[in-house]
Formats: structure tokens, C-alpha cells, sequence
């Protein structure tokens, strides 16, 4: 639920909880960037191969062996695949924050510079900031080719220097590693051992549907717990009871209906600007998967562009299209556009080049490998950017209604904090989770329907 709520939706909550200071930013950064890191590294364990697992068990290496040697090294593309999504949410919450609460930074400058029609600055700006953006994240790419491909590594050391007292001391480096391993893991062999146990003994249980949703009902009853408790010690004025948000929730929902009229407005934007993302996305990314010309035209703007936070954007589509509903279809679209772009152009690009020459042999003309070859080929990745887009759609919905518009669901946080009514401020909340989580959910099962030869898990995953 917080990986799928707009970050910028917590704003008002925090604000009232720490003010507005650095504690407040960097807070709000790790709220933006912390979540795909979890769920990538968590995908990536899940995923490890089982032979790698067996092959650890019959060599009886304790647990923290196992992970050291076989979980980490197996997962650690999709670690740093969660690393560069967080970094790149974490651009985009600096600047979000700047923006909407901070007296200084990137995004402040920016919004002076726009209020002072110094647009010449502004994008200086803007262009210093992407390419910090694109420097961050080649060197992401870099780290993770030198972590995943150790006999590169070695090899260019082998080209540029005498490689032997270099080789010696990444040996001896590797046997102080284990070395050090090997203590810790005696000194943590007990509990281990009782961590083994207890997976041993809870993991059939798991694995029965009623079990495991028992096991999420105790975990939500611990976390309303925690939250009346938490909320029994602190001013009404920061922080309500779950009964008090309840109550909020159906009143607002289902007594006077108050939530309804912004729930429509937030979704007429969240499906335009998705439609709109589609029509230019799918299109432009068939056309660089498949023309060179069209790629080395375009690569280095897409790629530019969808390095650098989107959120940049806002000042300078604040003043050419308003503060309304032609601005937020606007930002909705950039905030969804490349997700679809980018797998697009990754499926295309990675269709079996047998199935096209079979195609060629036959007489086919381009127009016809692409609607019939390609885009077939290429279509559960098209569906993965899609539905990528679909949850960055609505994370744009409602950051451009708490930052301008002041209208649909992020509008009504916004008003609710400025008035003090916490309650029906945290319930709003609770439904935009709410919907974002069902947005994804929905957007898992149509994969799944479109898509019925792929597994199950890599649809999930």
C-alpha cells in the first residue's frame, strides 16, 4: 500500500508531525525512493533458483552463508534495478518537496526563476539537473556491470596495469571475507539455527491460503493497535484514531457522498492522460525499436528526458497550459509517456531475429512483420510498460492536484489540512491507497488475461 501511494499525498501529515525542515525533506525522500528498492531486493530473493539453494544445503552453509553466497550474488540485478527506480523517485521527491514546501534547492529556484519569466535560467537549469541525472544513473549502470561481471573487472586491470599484486590482493581481500564471515556465522550459528526452525515449522503453514490471510489480519490488527495507541498519545490536530478515520471514510463515501465528485474528477484525469500516454508511447517506441535512423535520432532525447524528474516540468506547464485540467492530463502524460517508451522499444528490440527472417524469406513486407511478427513478440513487455504507466498515472493525478489544481482527491487533502480536519484528511488518504492498490491488482489479472502463456511469477514479478 505505501509503495502504491503517491508519496506527495503524506505531505500535509507530515508537515503537521515535523514542520518544515530538513527532517521533513530527507523524510520525504525516503519515502519516495525506499519502496522499490524493498520490493525489487524482495522479488529478486524470492526468485533465486532452488538449486543454488540445495546446492548451499548439501554443502550444510549455515544461513547467513547462504545469503552472503548465494542470495545476495543471485539477486543482485534486481537490487540495483530497485536501486535505479529509487534514485530516480528520490529525484523526483527532491523536487516535488522544493516545490510544494522548501524555501531552497533545485526546485525552489526553479519556481522563482518562473514567477520572474527568467526562462533562459530555468532551463539551465533544467539541463544541469538532467544531466547530473543521467551521470547518477550511468554510474549506477557502471557499479552494477562491476559487481555482476567480476572477469571484466579483472580484465581491465590486466590491460592497464601489472596485474598481479592487484590480483593478490583481491584474493587476500576474499579470504579476509570469508574469514570474517565464517566467525560471524558461529557466533550467529544459534540463531540461526532457531531462524531455521521456525521457517521450517511456519512455512507449511504459509503455504495454506486461509493461513497466510490469517497471518495478514493479526499483522493489520497489530498495526491498528500500534496506530490507536500512537494516536491516543498525540494531539487530535496531528493525528486521528482508526475509528475516527473509519467513521470519516463512511461518511464521506456513503452518507453525503462527499468523496464521490473528486474520486470522478481524479479518474478523468488519470484516463486521459494514460490514453494519451498509449497513443504516443506504443507508436514512437515500435518505430525505435525497429529504424535505426529513428533510434540515433531520438535515443539521446528519450533517454535525457526520462532521466530527469519530471516534476521539473511543473513550473513551466503551470505557466503555458493553467493551473486546470489541461495541465494535470499534461503532467499525467509526462509522468507515464516513458514506462510505456521504454519496454516498448526493450521488447521490440529483443524479438527473435529467427522470427523475423522467417518473415523476410516469405516475402513479407515491413508493414506486415511488424504488425504480425514484432508487435506480438514484443507485447508482454508493451503490457508491463503499460502497467507501469498505469500506477505512474495516478501518482501524477495526485501530484498535480495537491501542487496546482486543487481539485479531486489530492485537492480535498490539501483543503482538509489547511481546515484541521484531520479525520476526514486520513481518509481520503486510506482511499487513494486504496485505489492505487487496486489499480495495481486490476493491472496484474489483465496481464495475466492478455498474456496466459507467460508464468504466473513473471507476470507478478
Amino acid at each position: 500500500m505505501l509503495f502504491s501511494l503517491p508519496f506527495v499525498a503524506l505531505f500535509p501529515v507530515l508537515i503537521l508531525v515535523e514542520g518544515i525542515n530538513l527532517t521533513f525533506r530527507v523524510t520525504c525522500i525516503i519515502l519516495a525512493g525506499i519502496f522499490p528498492i524493498i520490493i525489487n531486493t524482495a522479488r529478486g530473493v524470492r526468485l533465486v533458483s532452488s538449486d543454488y539453494l540445495d546446492v548451499g544445503r548439501s554443502l550444510v552453509a549455515g544461513r547467513l552463508r547462504t545469503i552472503v553466497s548465494i542470495v545476495l550474488p543471485a539477486s543482485a540485478r534486481y537490487i540495483f534495478a530497485g536501486i535505479r527506480v529509487g534514485f530516480a523517485r528520490a529525484m523526483i521527491g527532491t523536487v516535488v518537496v522544493e516545490l510544494e514546501a522548501a524555501g531552497s534547492g533545485v526546485g525552489f529556484i526553479m519556481h522563482r526563476y518562473t514567477e520572474q519569466f527568467l526562462y533562459q535560467d530555468y532551463f539551465a537549469v533544467v539541463i544541469v539537473l538532467g544531466f547530473y541525472a543521467l551521470l547518477i544513473t550511468n554510474f549506477i549502470s557502471y557499479t552494477e556491470n562491476w559487481v555482476l561481471h567480476p572477469w571484466e573487472r579483472r580484465r581491465s586491470l590486466r590491460r592497464l596495469y601489472n596485474p598481479m599484486p592487484y590480483v593478490a590482493l583481491i584474493d587476500e581481500f576474499s579470504k579476509e571475507s570469508v574469514t570474517v564471515a565464517a566467525r560471524v556465522g558461529r557466533l550467529l550459528r544459534p540463531l540461526s539455527r532457531l531462524t531455521s526452525r521456525l521457517t521450517m515449522t511456519i512455512s507449511p503453514l504459509l503455504r495454506r491460503g486461509w493461513i497466510g490471510w490469517l497471518v495478514r489480519l493479526a499483522t493489520l490488527a497489530v498495526i491498528l493497535a500500534l496506530w490507536n495507541w500512537k494516536a491516543s498519545t498525540t494531539s487530535a490536530a496531528v493525528l486521528s484514531t482508526p475509528a475516527q478515520v473509519g467513521r470519516s471514510l463512511w461518511k464521506l463515501l456513503f452518507v453525503n457522498g462527499q468523496m464521490l465528485h473528486p474520486i470522478l474528477l481524479s479518474f478523468e484525469v488519470l484516463v486521459v492522460g494514460f490514453i494519451v500516454s498509449l497513443v504516443v508511447g506504443f507508436p514512437l517506441g515500435i518505430l525505435m525499436g525497429r529504424s535505426r535512423i529513428a533510434e540515433k535520432l531520438l535515443d539521446p532525447y528519450v533517454s535525457f528526458l526520462y532521466a530527469l524528474p519530471h516534476a521539473v516540468f511543473i513550473p513551466i506547464m503551470v505557466q503555458w497550459l493553467g493551473f486546470q485540467f489541461k495541465f494535470a492530463v499534461a503532467y499525467v502524460f509526462v509522468s507515464a509517456v516513458f514506462p510505456v517508451l521504454i519496454n516498448t522499444i526493450s521488447g521490440v528490440k529483443g524479438t527473435d531475429q529467427n522470427l523475423i527472417d522467417a518473415g523476410i524469406s516469405f516475402g513479407a513486407s515491413e508493414r506486415k512483420i511488424r504488425s504480425s511478427i514484432v508487435i506480438p513478440a514484443a507485447f508482454p513487455m508493451m503490457l508491463t510498460g503499460a502497467r507501469l504507466a498505469f500506477s505512474a498515472s495516478w501518482v501524477g493525478v495526485i501530484i498535480a492536484e495537491i501542487l496546482t489544481t486543487g481539485t479531486g482527491l489530492g485537492g480535498d487533502i490539501q483543503y482538509y489540512s489547511d481546515e484541521f480536519q484531520t479525520p476526514a484528511m486520513y481518509a481520503t488518504i486510506v482511499a487513494i491507497m486504496f485505489i492505487a492498490v487496486i489499480i495495481l491488482q486490476l493491472s496484474v489479472r489483465l496481464e495475466r488475461k492478455l498474456t496466459p502463456w507467460l508464468p504466473r511469477k513473471a507476470i507478478e514479478g
